[in-house]
């Protein structure tokens, strides 16, 4: 992947399920050999995801046991609207994600076109690697971007971050920071939270015009308890807005939604993520508001069961920054990817979209911002070109 920009060959390593563990004990040693079952259902899920494949994506994911009650009195808005009016004031916004979720970084690339009317300058991601400190509008993602760069879906959200002029903050753990704990030991993962507060509040003093969104994975945001949110909380003394999307759940229509959140859809049928709020609320810190809030965060959001549009997800399709390209592409054997890289990404590039399609010719449909593209099948064998189109 790193050196061809190809895909396909670490998803037909992790269908080997037999080989997949061994090279996971091997990685992990005896002393956190219990963790390998884990490893190995997030690494497939995760995985899928990048390939625009949510059905398998969602298929470990847990059931939500987070949403609200949907015998509460409660009340649906626009997610992007009720955040944008609560985010007035604050200098930090936090929005975490399942890592499987790409639906949760589309969200994200539509809260950054809202926030930069804002007056919001920087995307902040324990996903990224610290390469991506000097980037700036018109240069490429790359591979050395960070592991969940790789989703294409999360490489559009950065790249229309960079797009609006704003910069990337990096604040994982760096290698210099770590302890020689085994990596998944409290005493790692407590180490990790505080470093990971440290750095971004670090990024923050140095300028004080920063007004920075923070993309999290699941927990780490929650304001309550030792997580890198209210340990940034705590030592910062800034009150982030917080917005949890990961944990209400939320994964229909490819898997069966806990029955809350099913009660919950069909009571208010929304078309776009929508968040809930008693009625006559404002959309503000709500973190003590057990109804509402058991990710421990300001506002939770909750994504709608819609059907797919020509076989791709509804949540694609209906973001309006993205427009139909429809392509025909020949029949051919085994896995298959069609593909979308921006036409100035030199190799290995990150598609700006892609999924995996069925062996028989036909048409495929790809979802993409205005731009001109190269358009290619990625194979089992390497890389078959498609011509170049530019999309308006």
């Amino acid at each position: 992947m790193r050196l061809e920009g190809r895909y396909l060959p670490r998803w037909i390593e992790l269908q080997d399920e037999v080989g997949e563990r061994r090279r996971v004990l091997d990685l992990l040693g005896a002393e956190q050999a219990e963790h390998a079952d884990m490893i190995l259902r997030d690494g497939r899920a995760q995985y899928a995801a990048f390939l625009g494949d949510e059905a398998t994506a969602f298929s470990a994911e847990r059931l939500s046991t987070t949403a609200p009650d949907p015998s509460t009195a409660l009340v649906a808005r626009d997610a992007i609207e009720a955040i944008v009016e609560a985010s007035r004031g604050h200098r930090v916004v936090m929005l975490n994600e399942g890592h499987v979720s790409s639906r949760h970084r589309a969200l994200l690339a539509r809260l950054i076109r809202a926030l930069d009317a804002e007056g919001f300058t920087h995307l902040a991601a324990e996903a990224f690697s610290e390469a991506v400190a000097p980037l700036k509008a018109g240069d490429p993602l790359d591979f050395s971007h960070g592991w969940y760069v790789r989703d294409p879906v999360f490489a559009e959200a950065a790249r229309e971050a960079l797009d609006l002029g704003w910069g990337l903050v990096p604040y994982e753990q760096r290698q210099d920071q770590r302890s020689q704990a085994p990596g998944r030991s409290d005493a790692a993962i407590v180490l990790r939270e505080q470093v990971q507060a440290d750095n971004l509040g670090a990024a923050l003093a140095a300028d004080p015009d920063m007004r920075v969104l923070v993309f999290v994975g699941y927990g780490h945001l929650r304001e309550v308890g030792a997580p890198f949110g209210a340990r940034f909380k705590h030592d910062t003394g800034i009150d982030p807005l917080t917005v949890g999307q990961a944990g209400v759940g939320a994964f229909g229509p490819r898997v069966e939604d806990a029955p809350p959140v099913t009660a919950l859809l069909t009571r208010f049928k929304p078309e776009r993520p929508v968040v809930l709020l008693k009625p006559g609320e404002a959309p503000a810190s709500a973190a003590t508001d057990g109804d509402l809030t058991s990710e421990d965060t300001d506002l939770i959001v909750l994504h709608p069961a819609l059907a797919d549009v020509d076989g791709r997800p509804h949540w694609l399709a209906g973001d309006p920054a993205r427009r139909r390209l429809a392509l025909s592409v020949p029949a051919g054997g085994g896995l298959r990817l069609v593909q979308a890289v921006h036409a100035a990404d030199p190799d290995p590039a990150i598609p700006a979209d892609q999924y995996l399609i069925p062996e028989a010719a036909g048409q495929a449909v790809l979802w993409l911002r205005p731009g001109a593209y190269r358009l290619r099948l990625e194979t089992t064998e390497g890389f078959v070109p498609l011509g170049e189109r530019t999309v308006t």
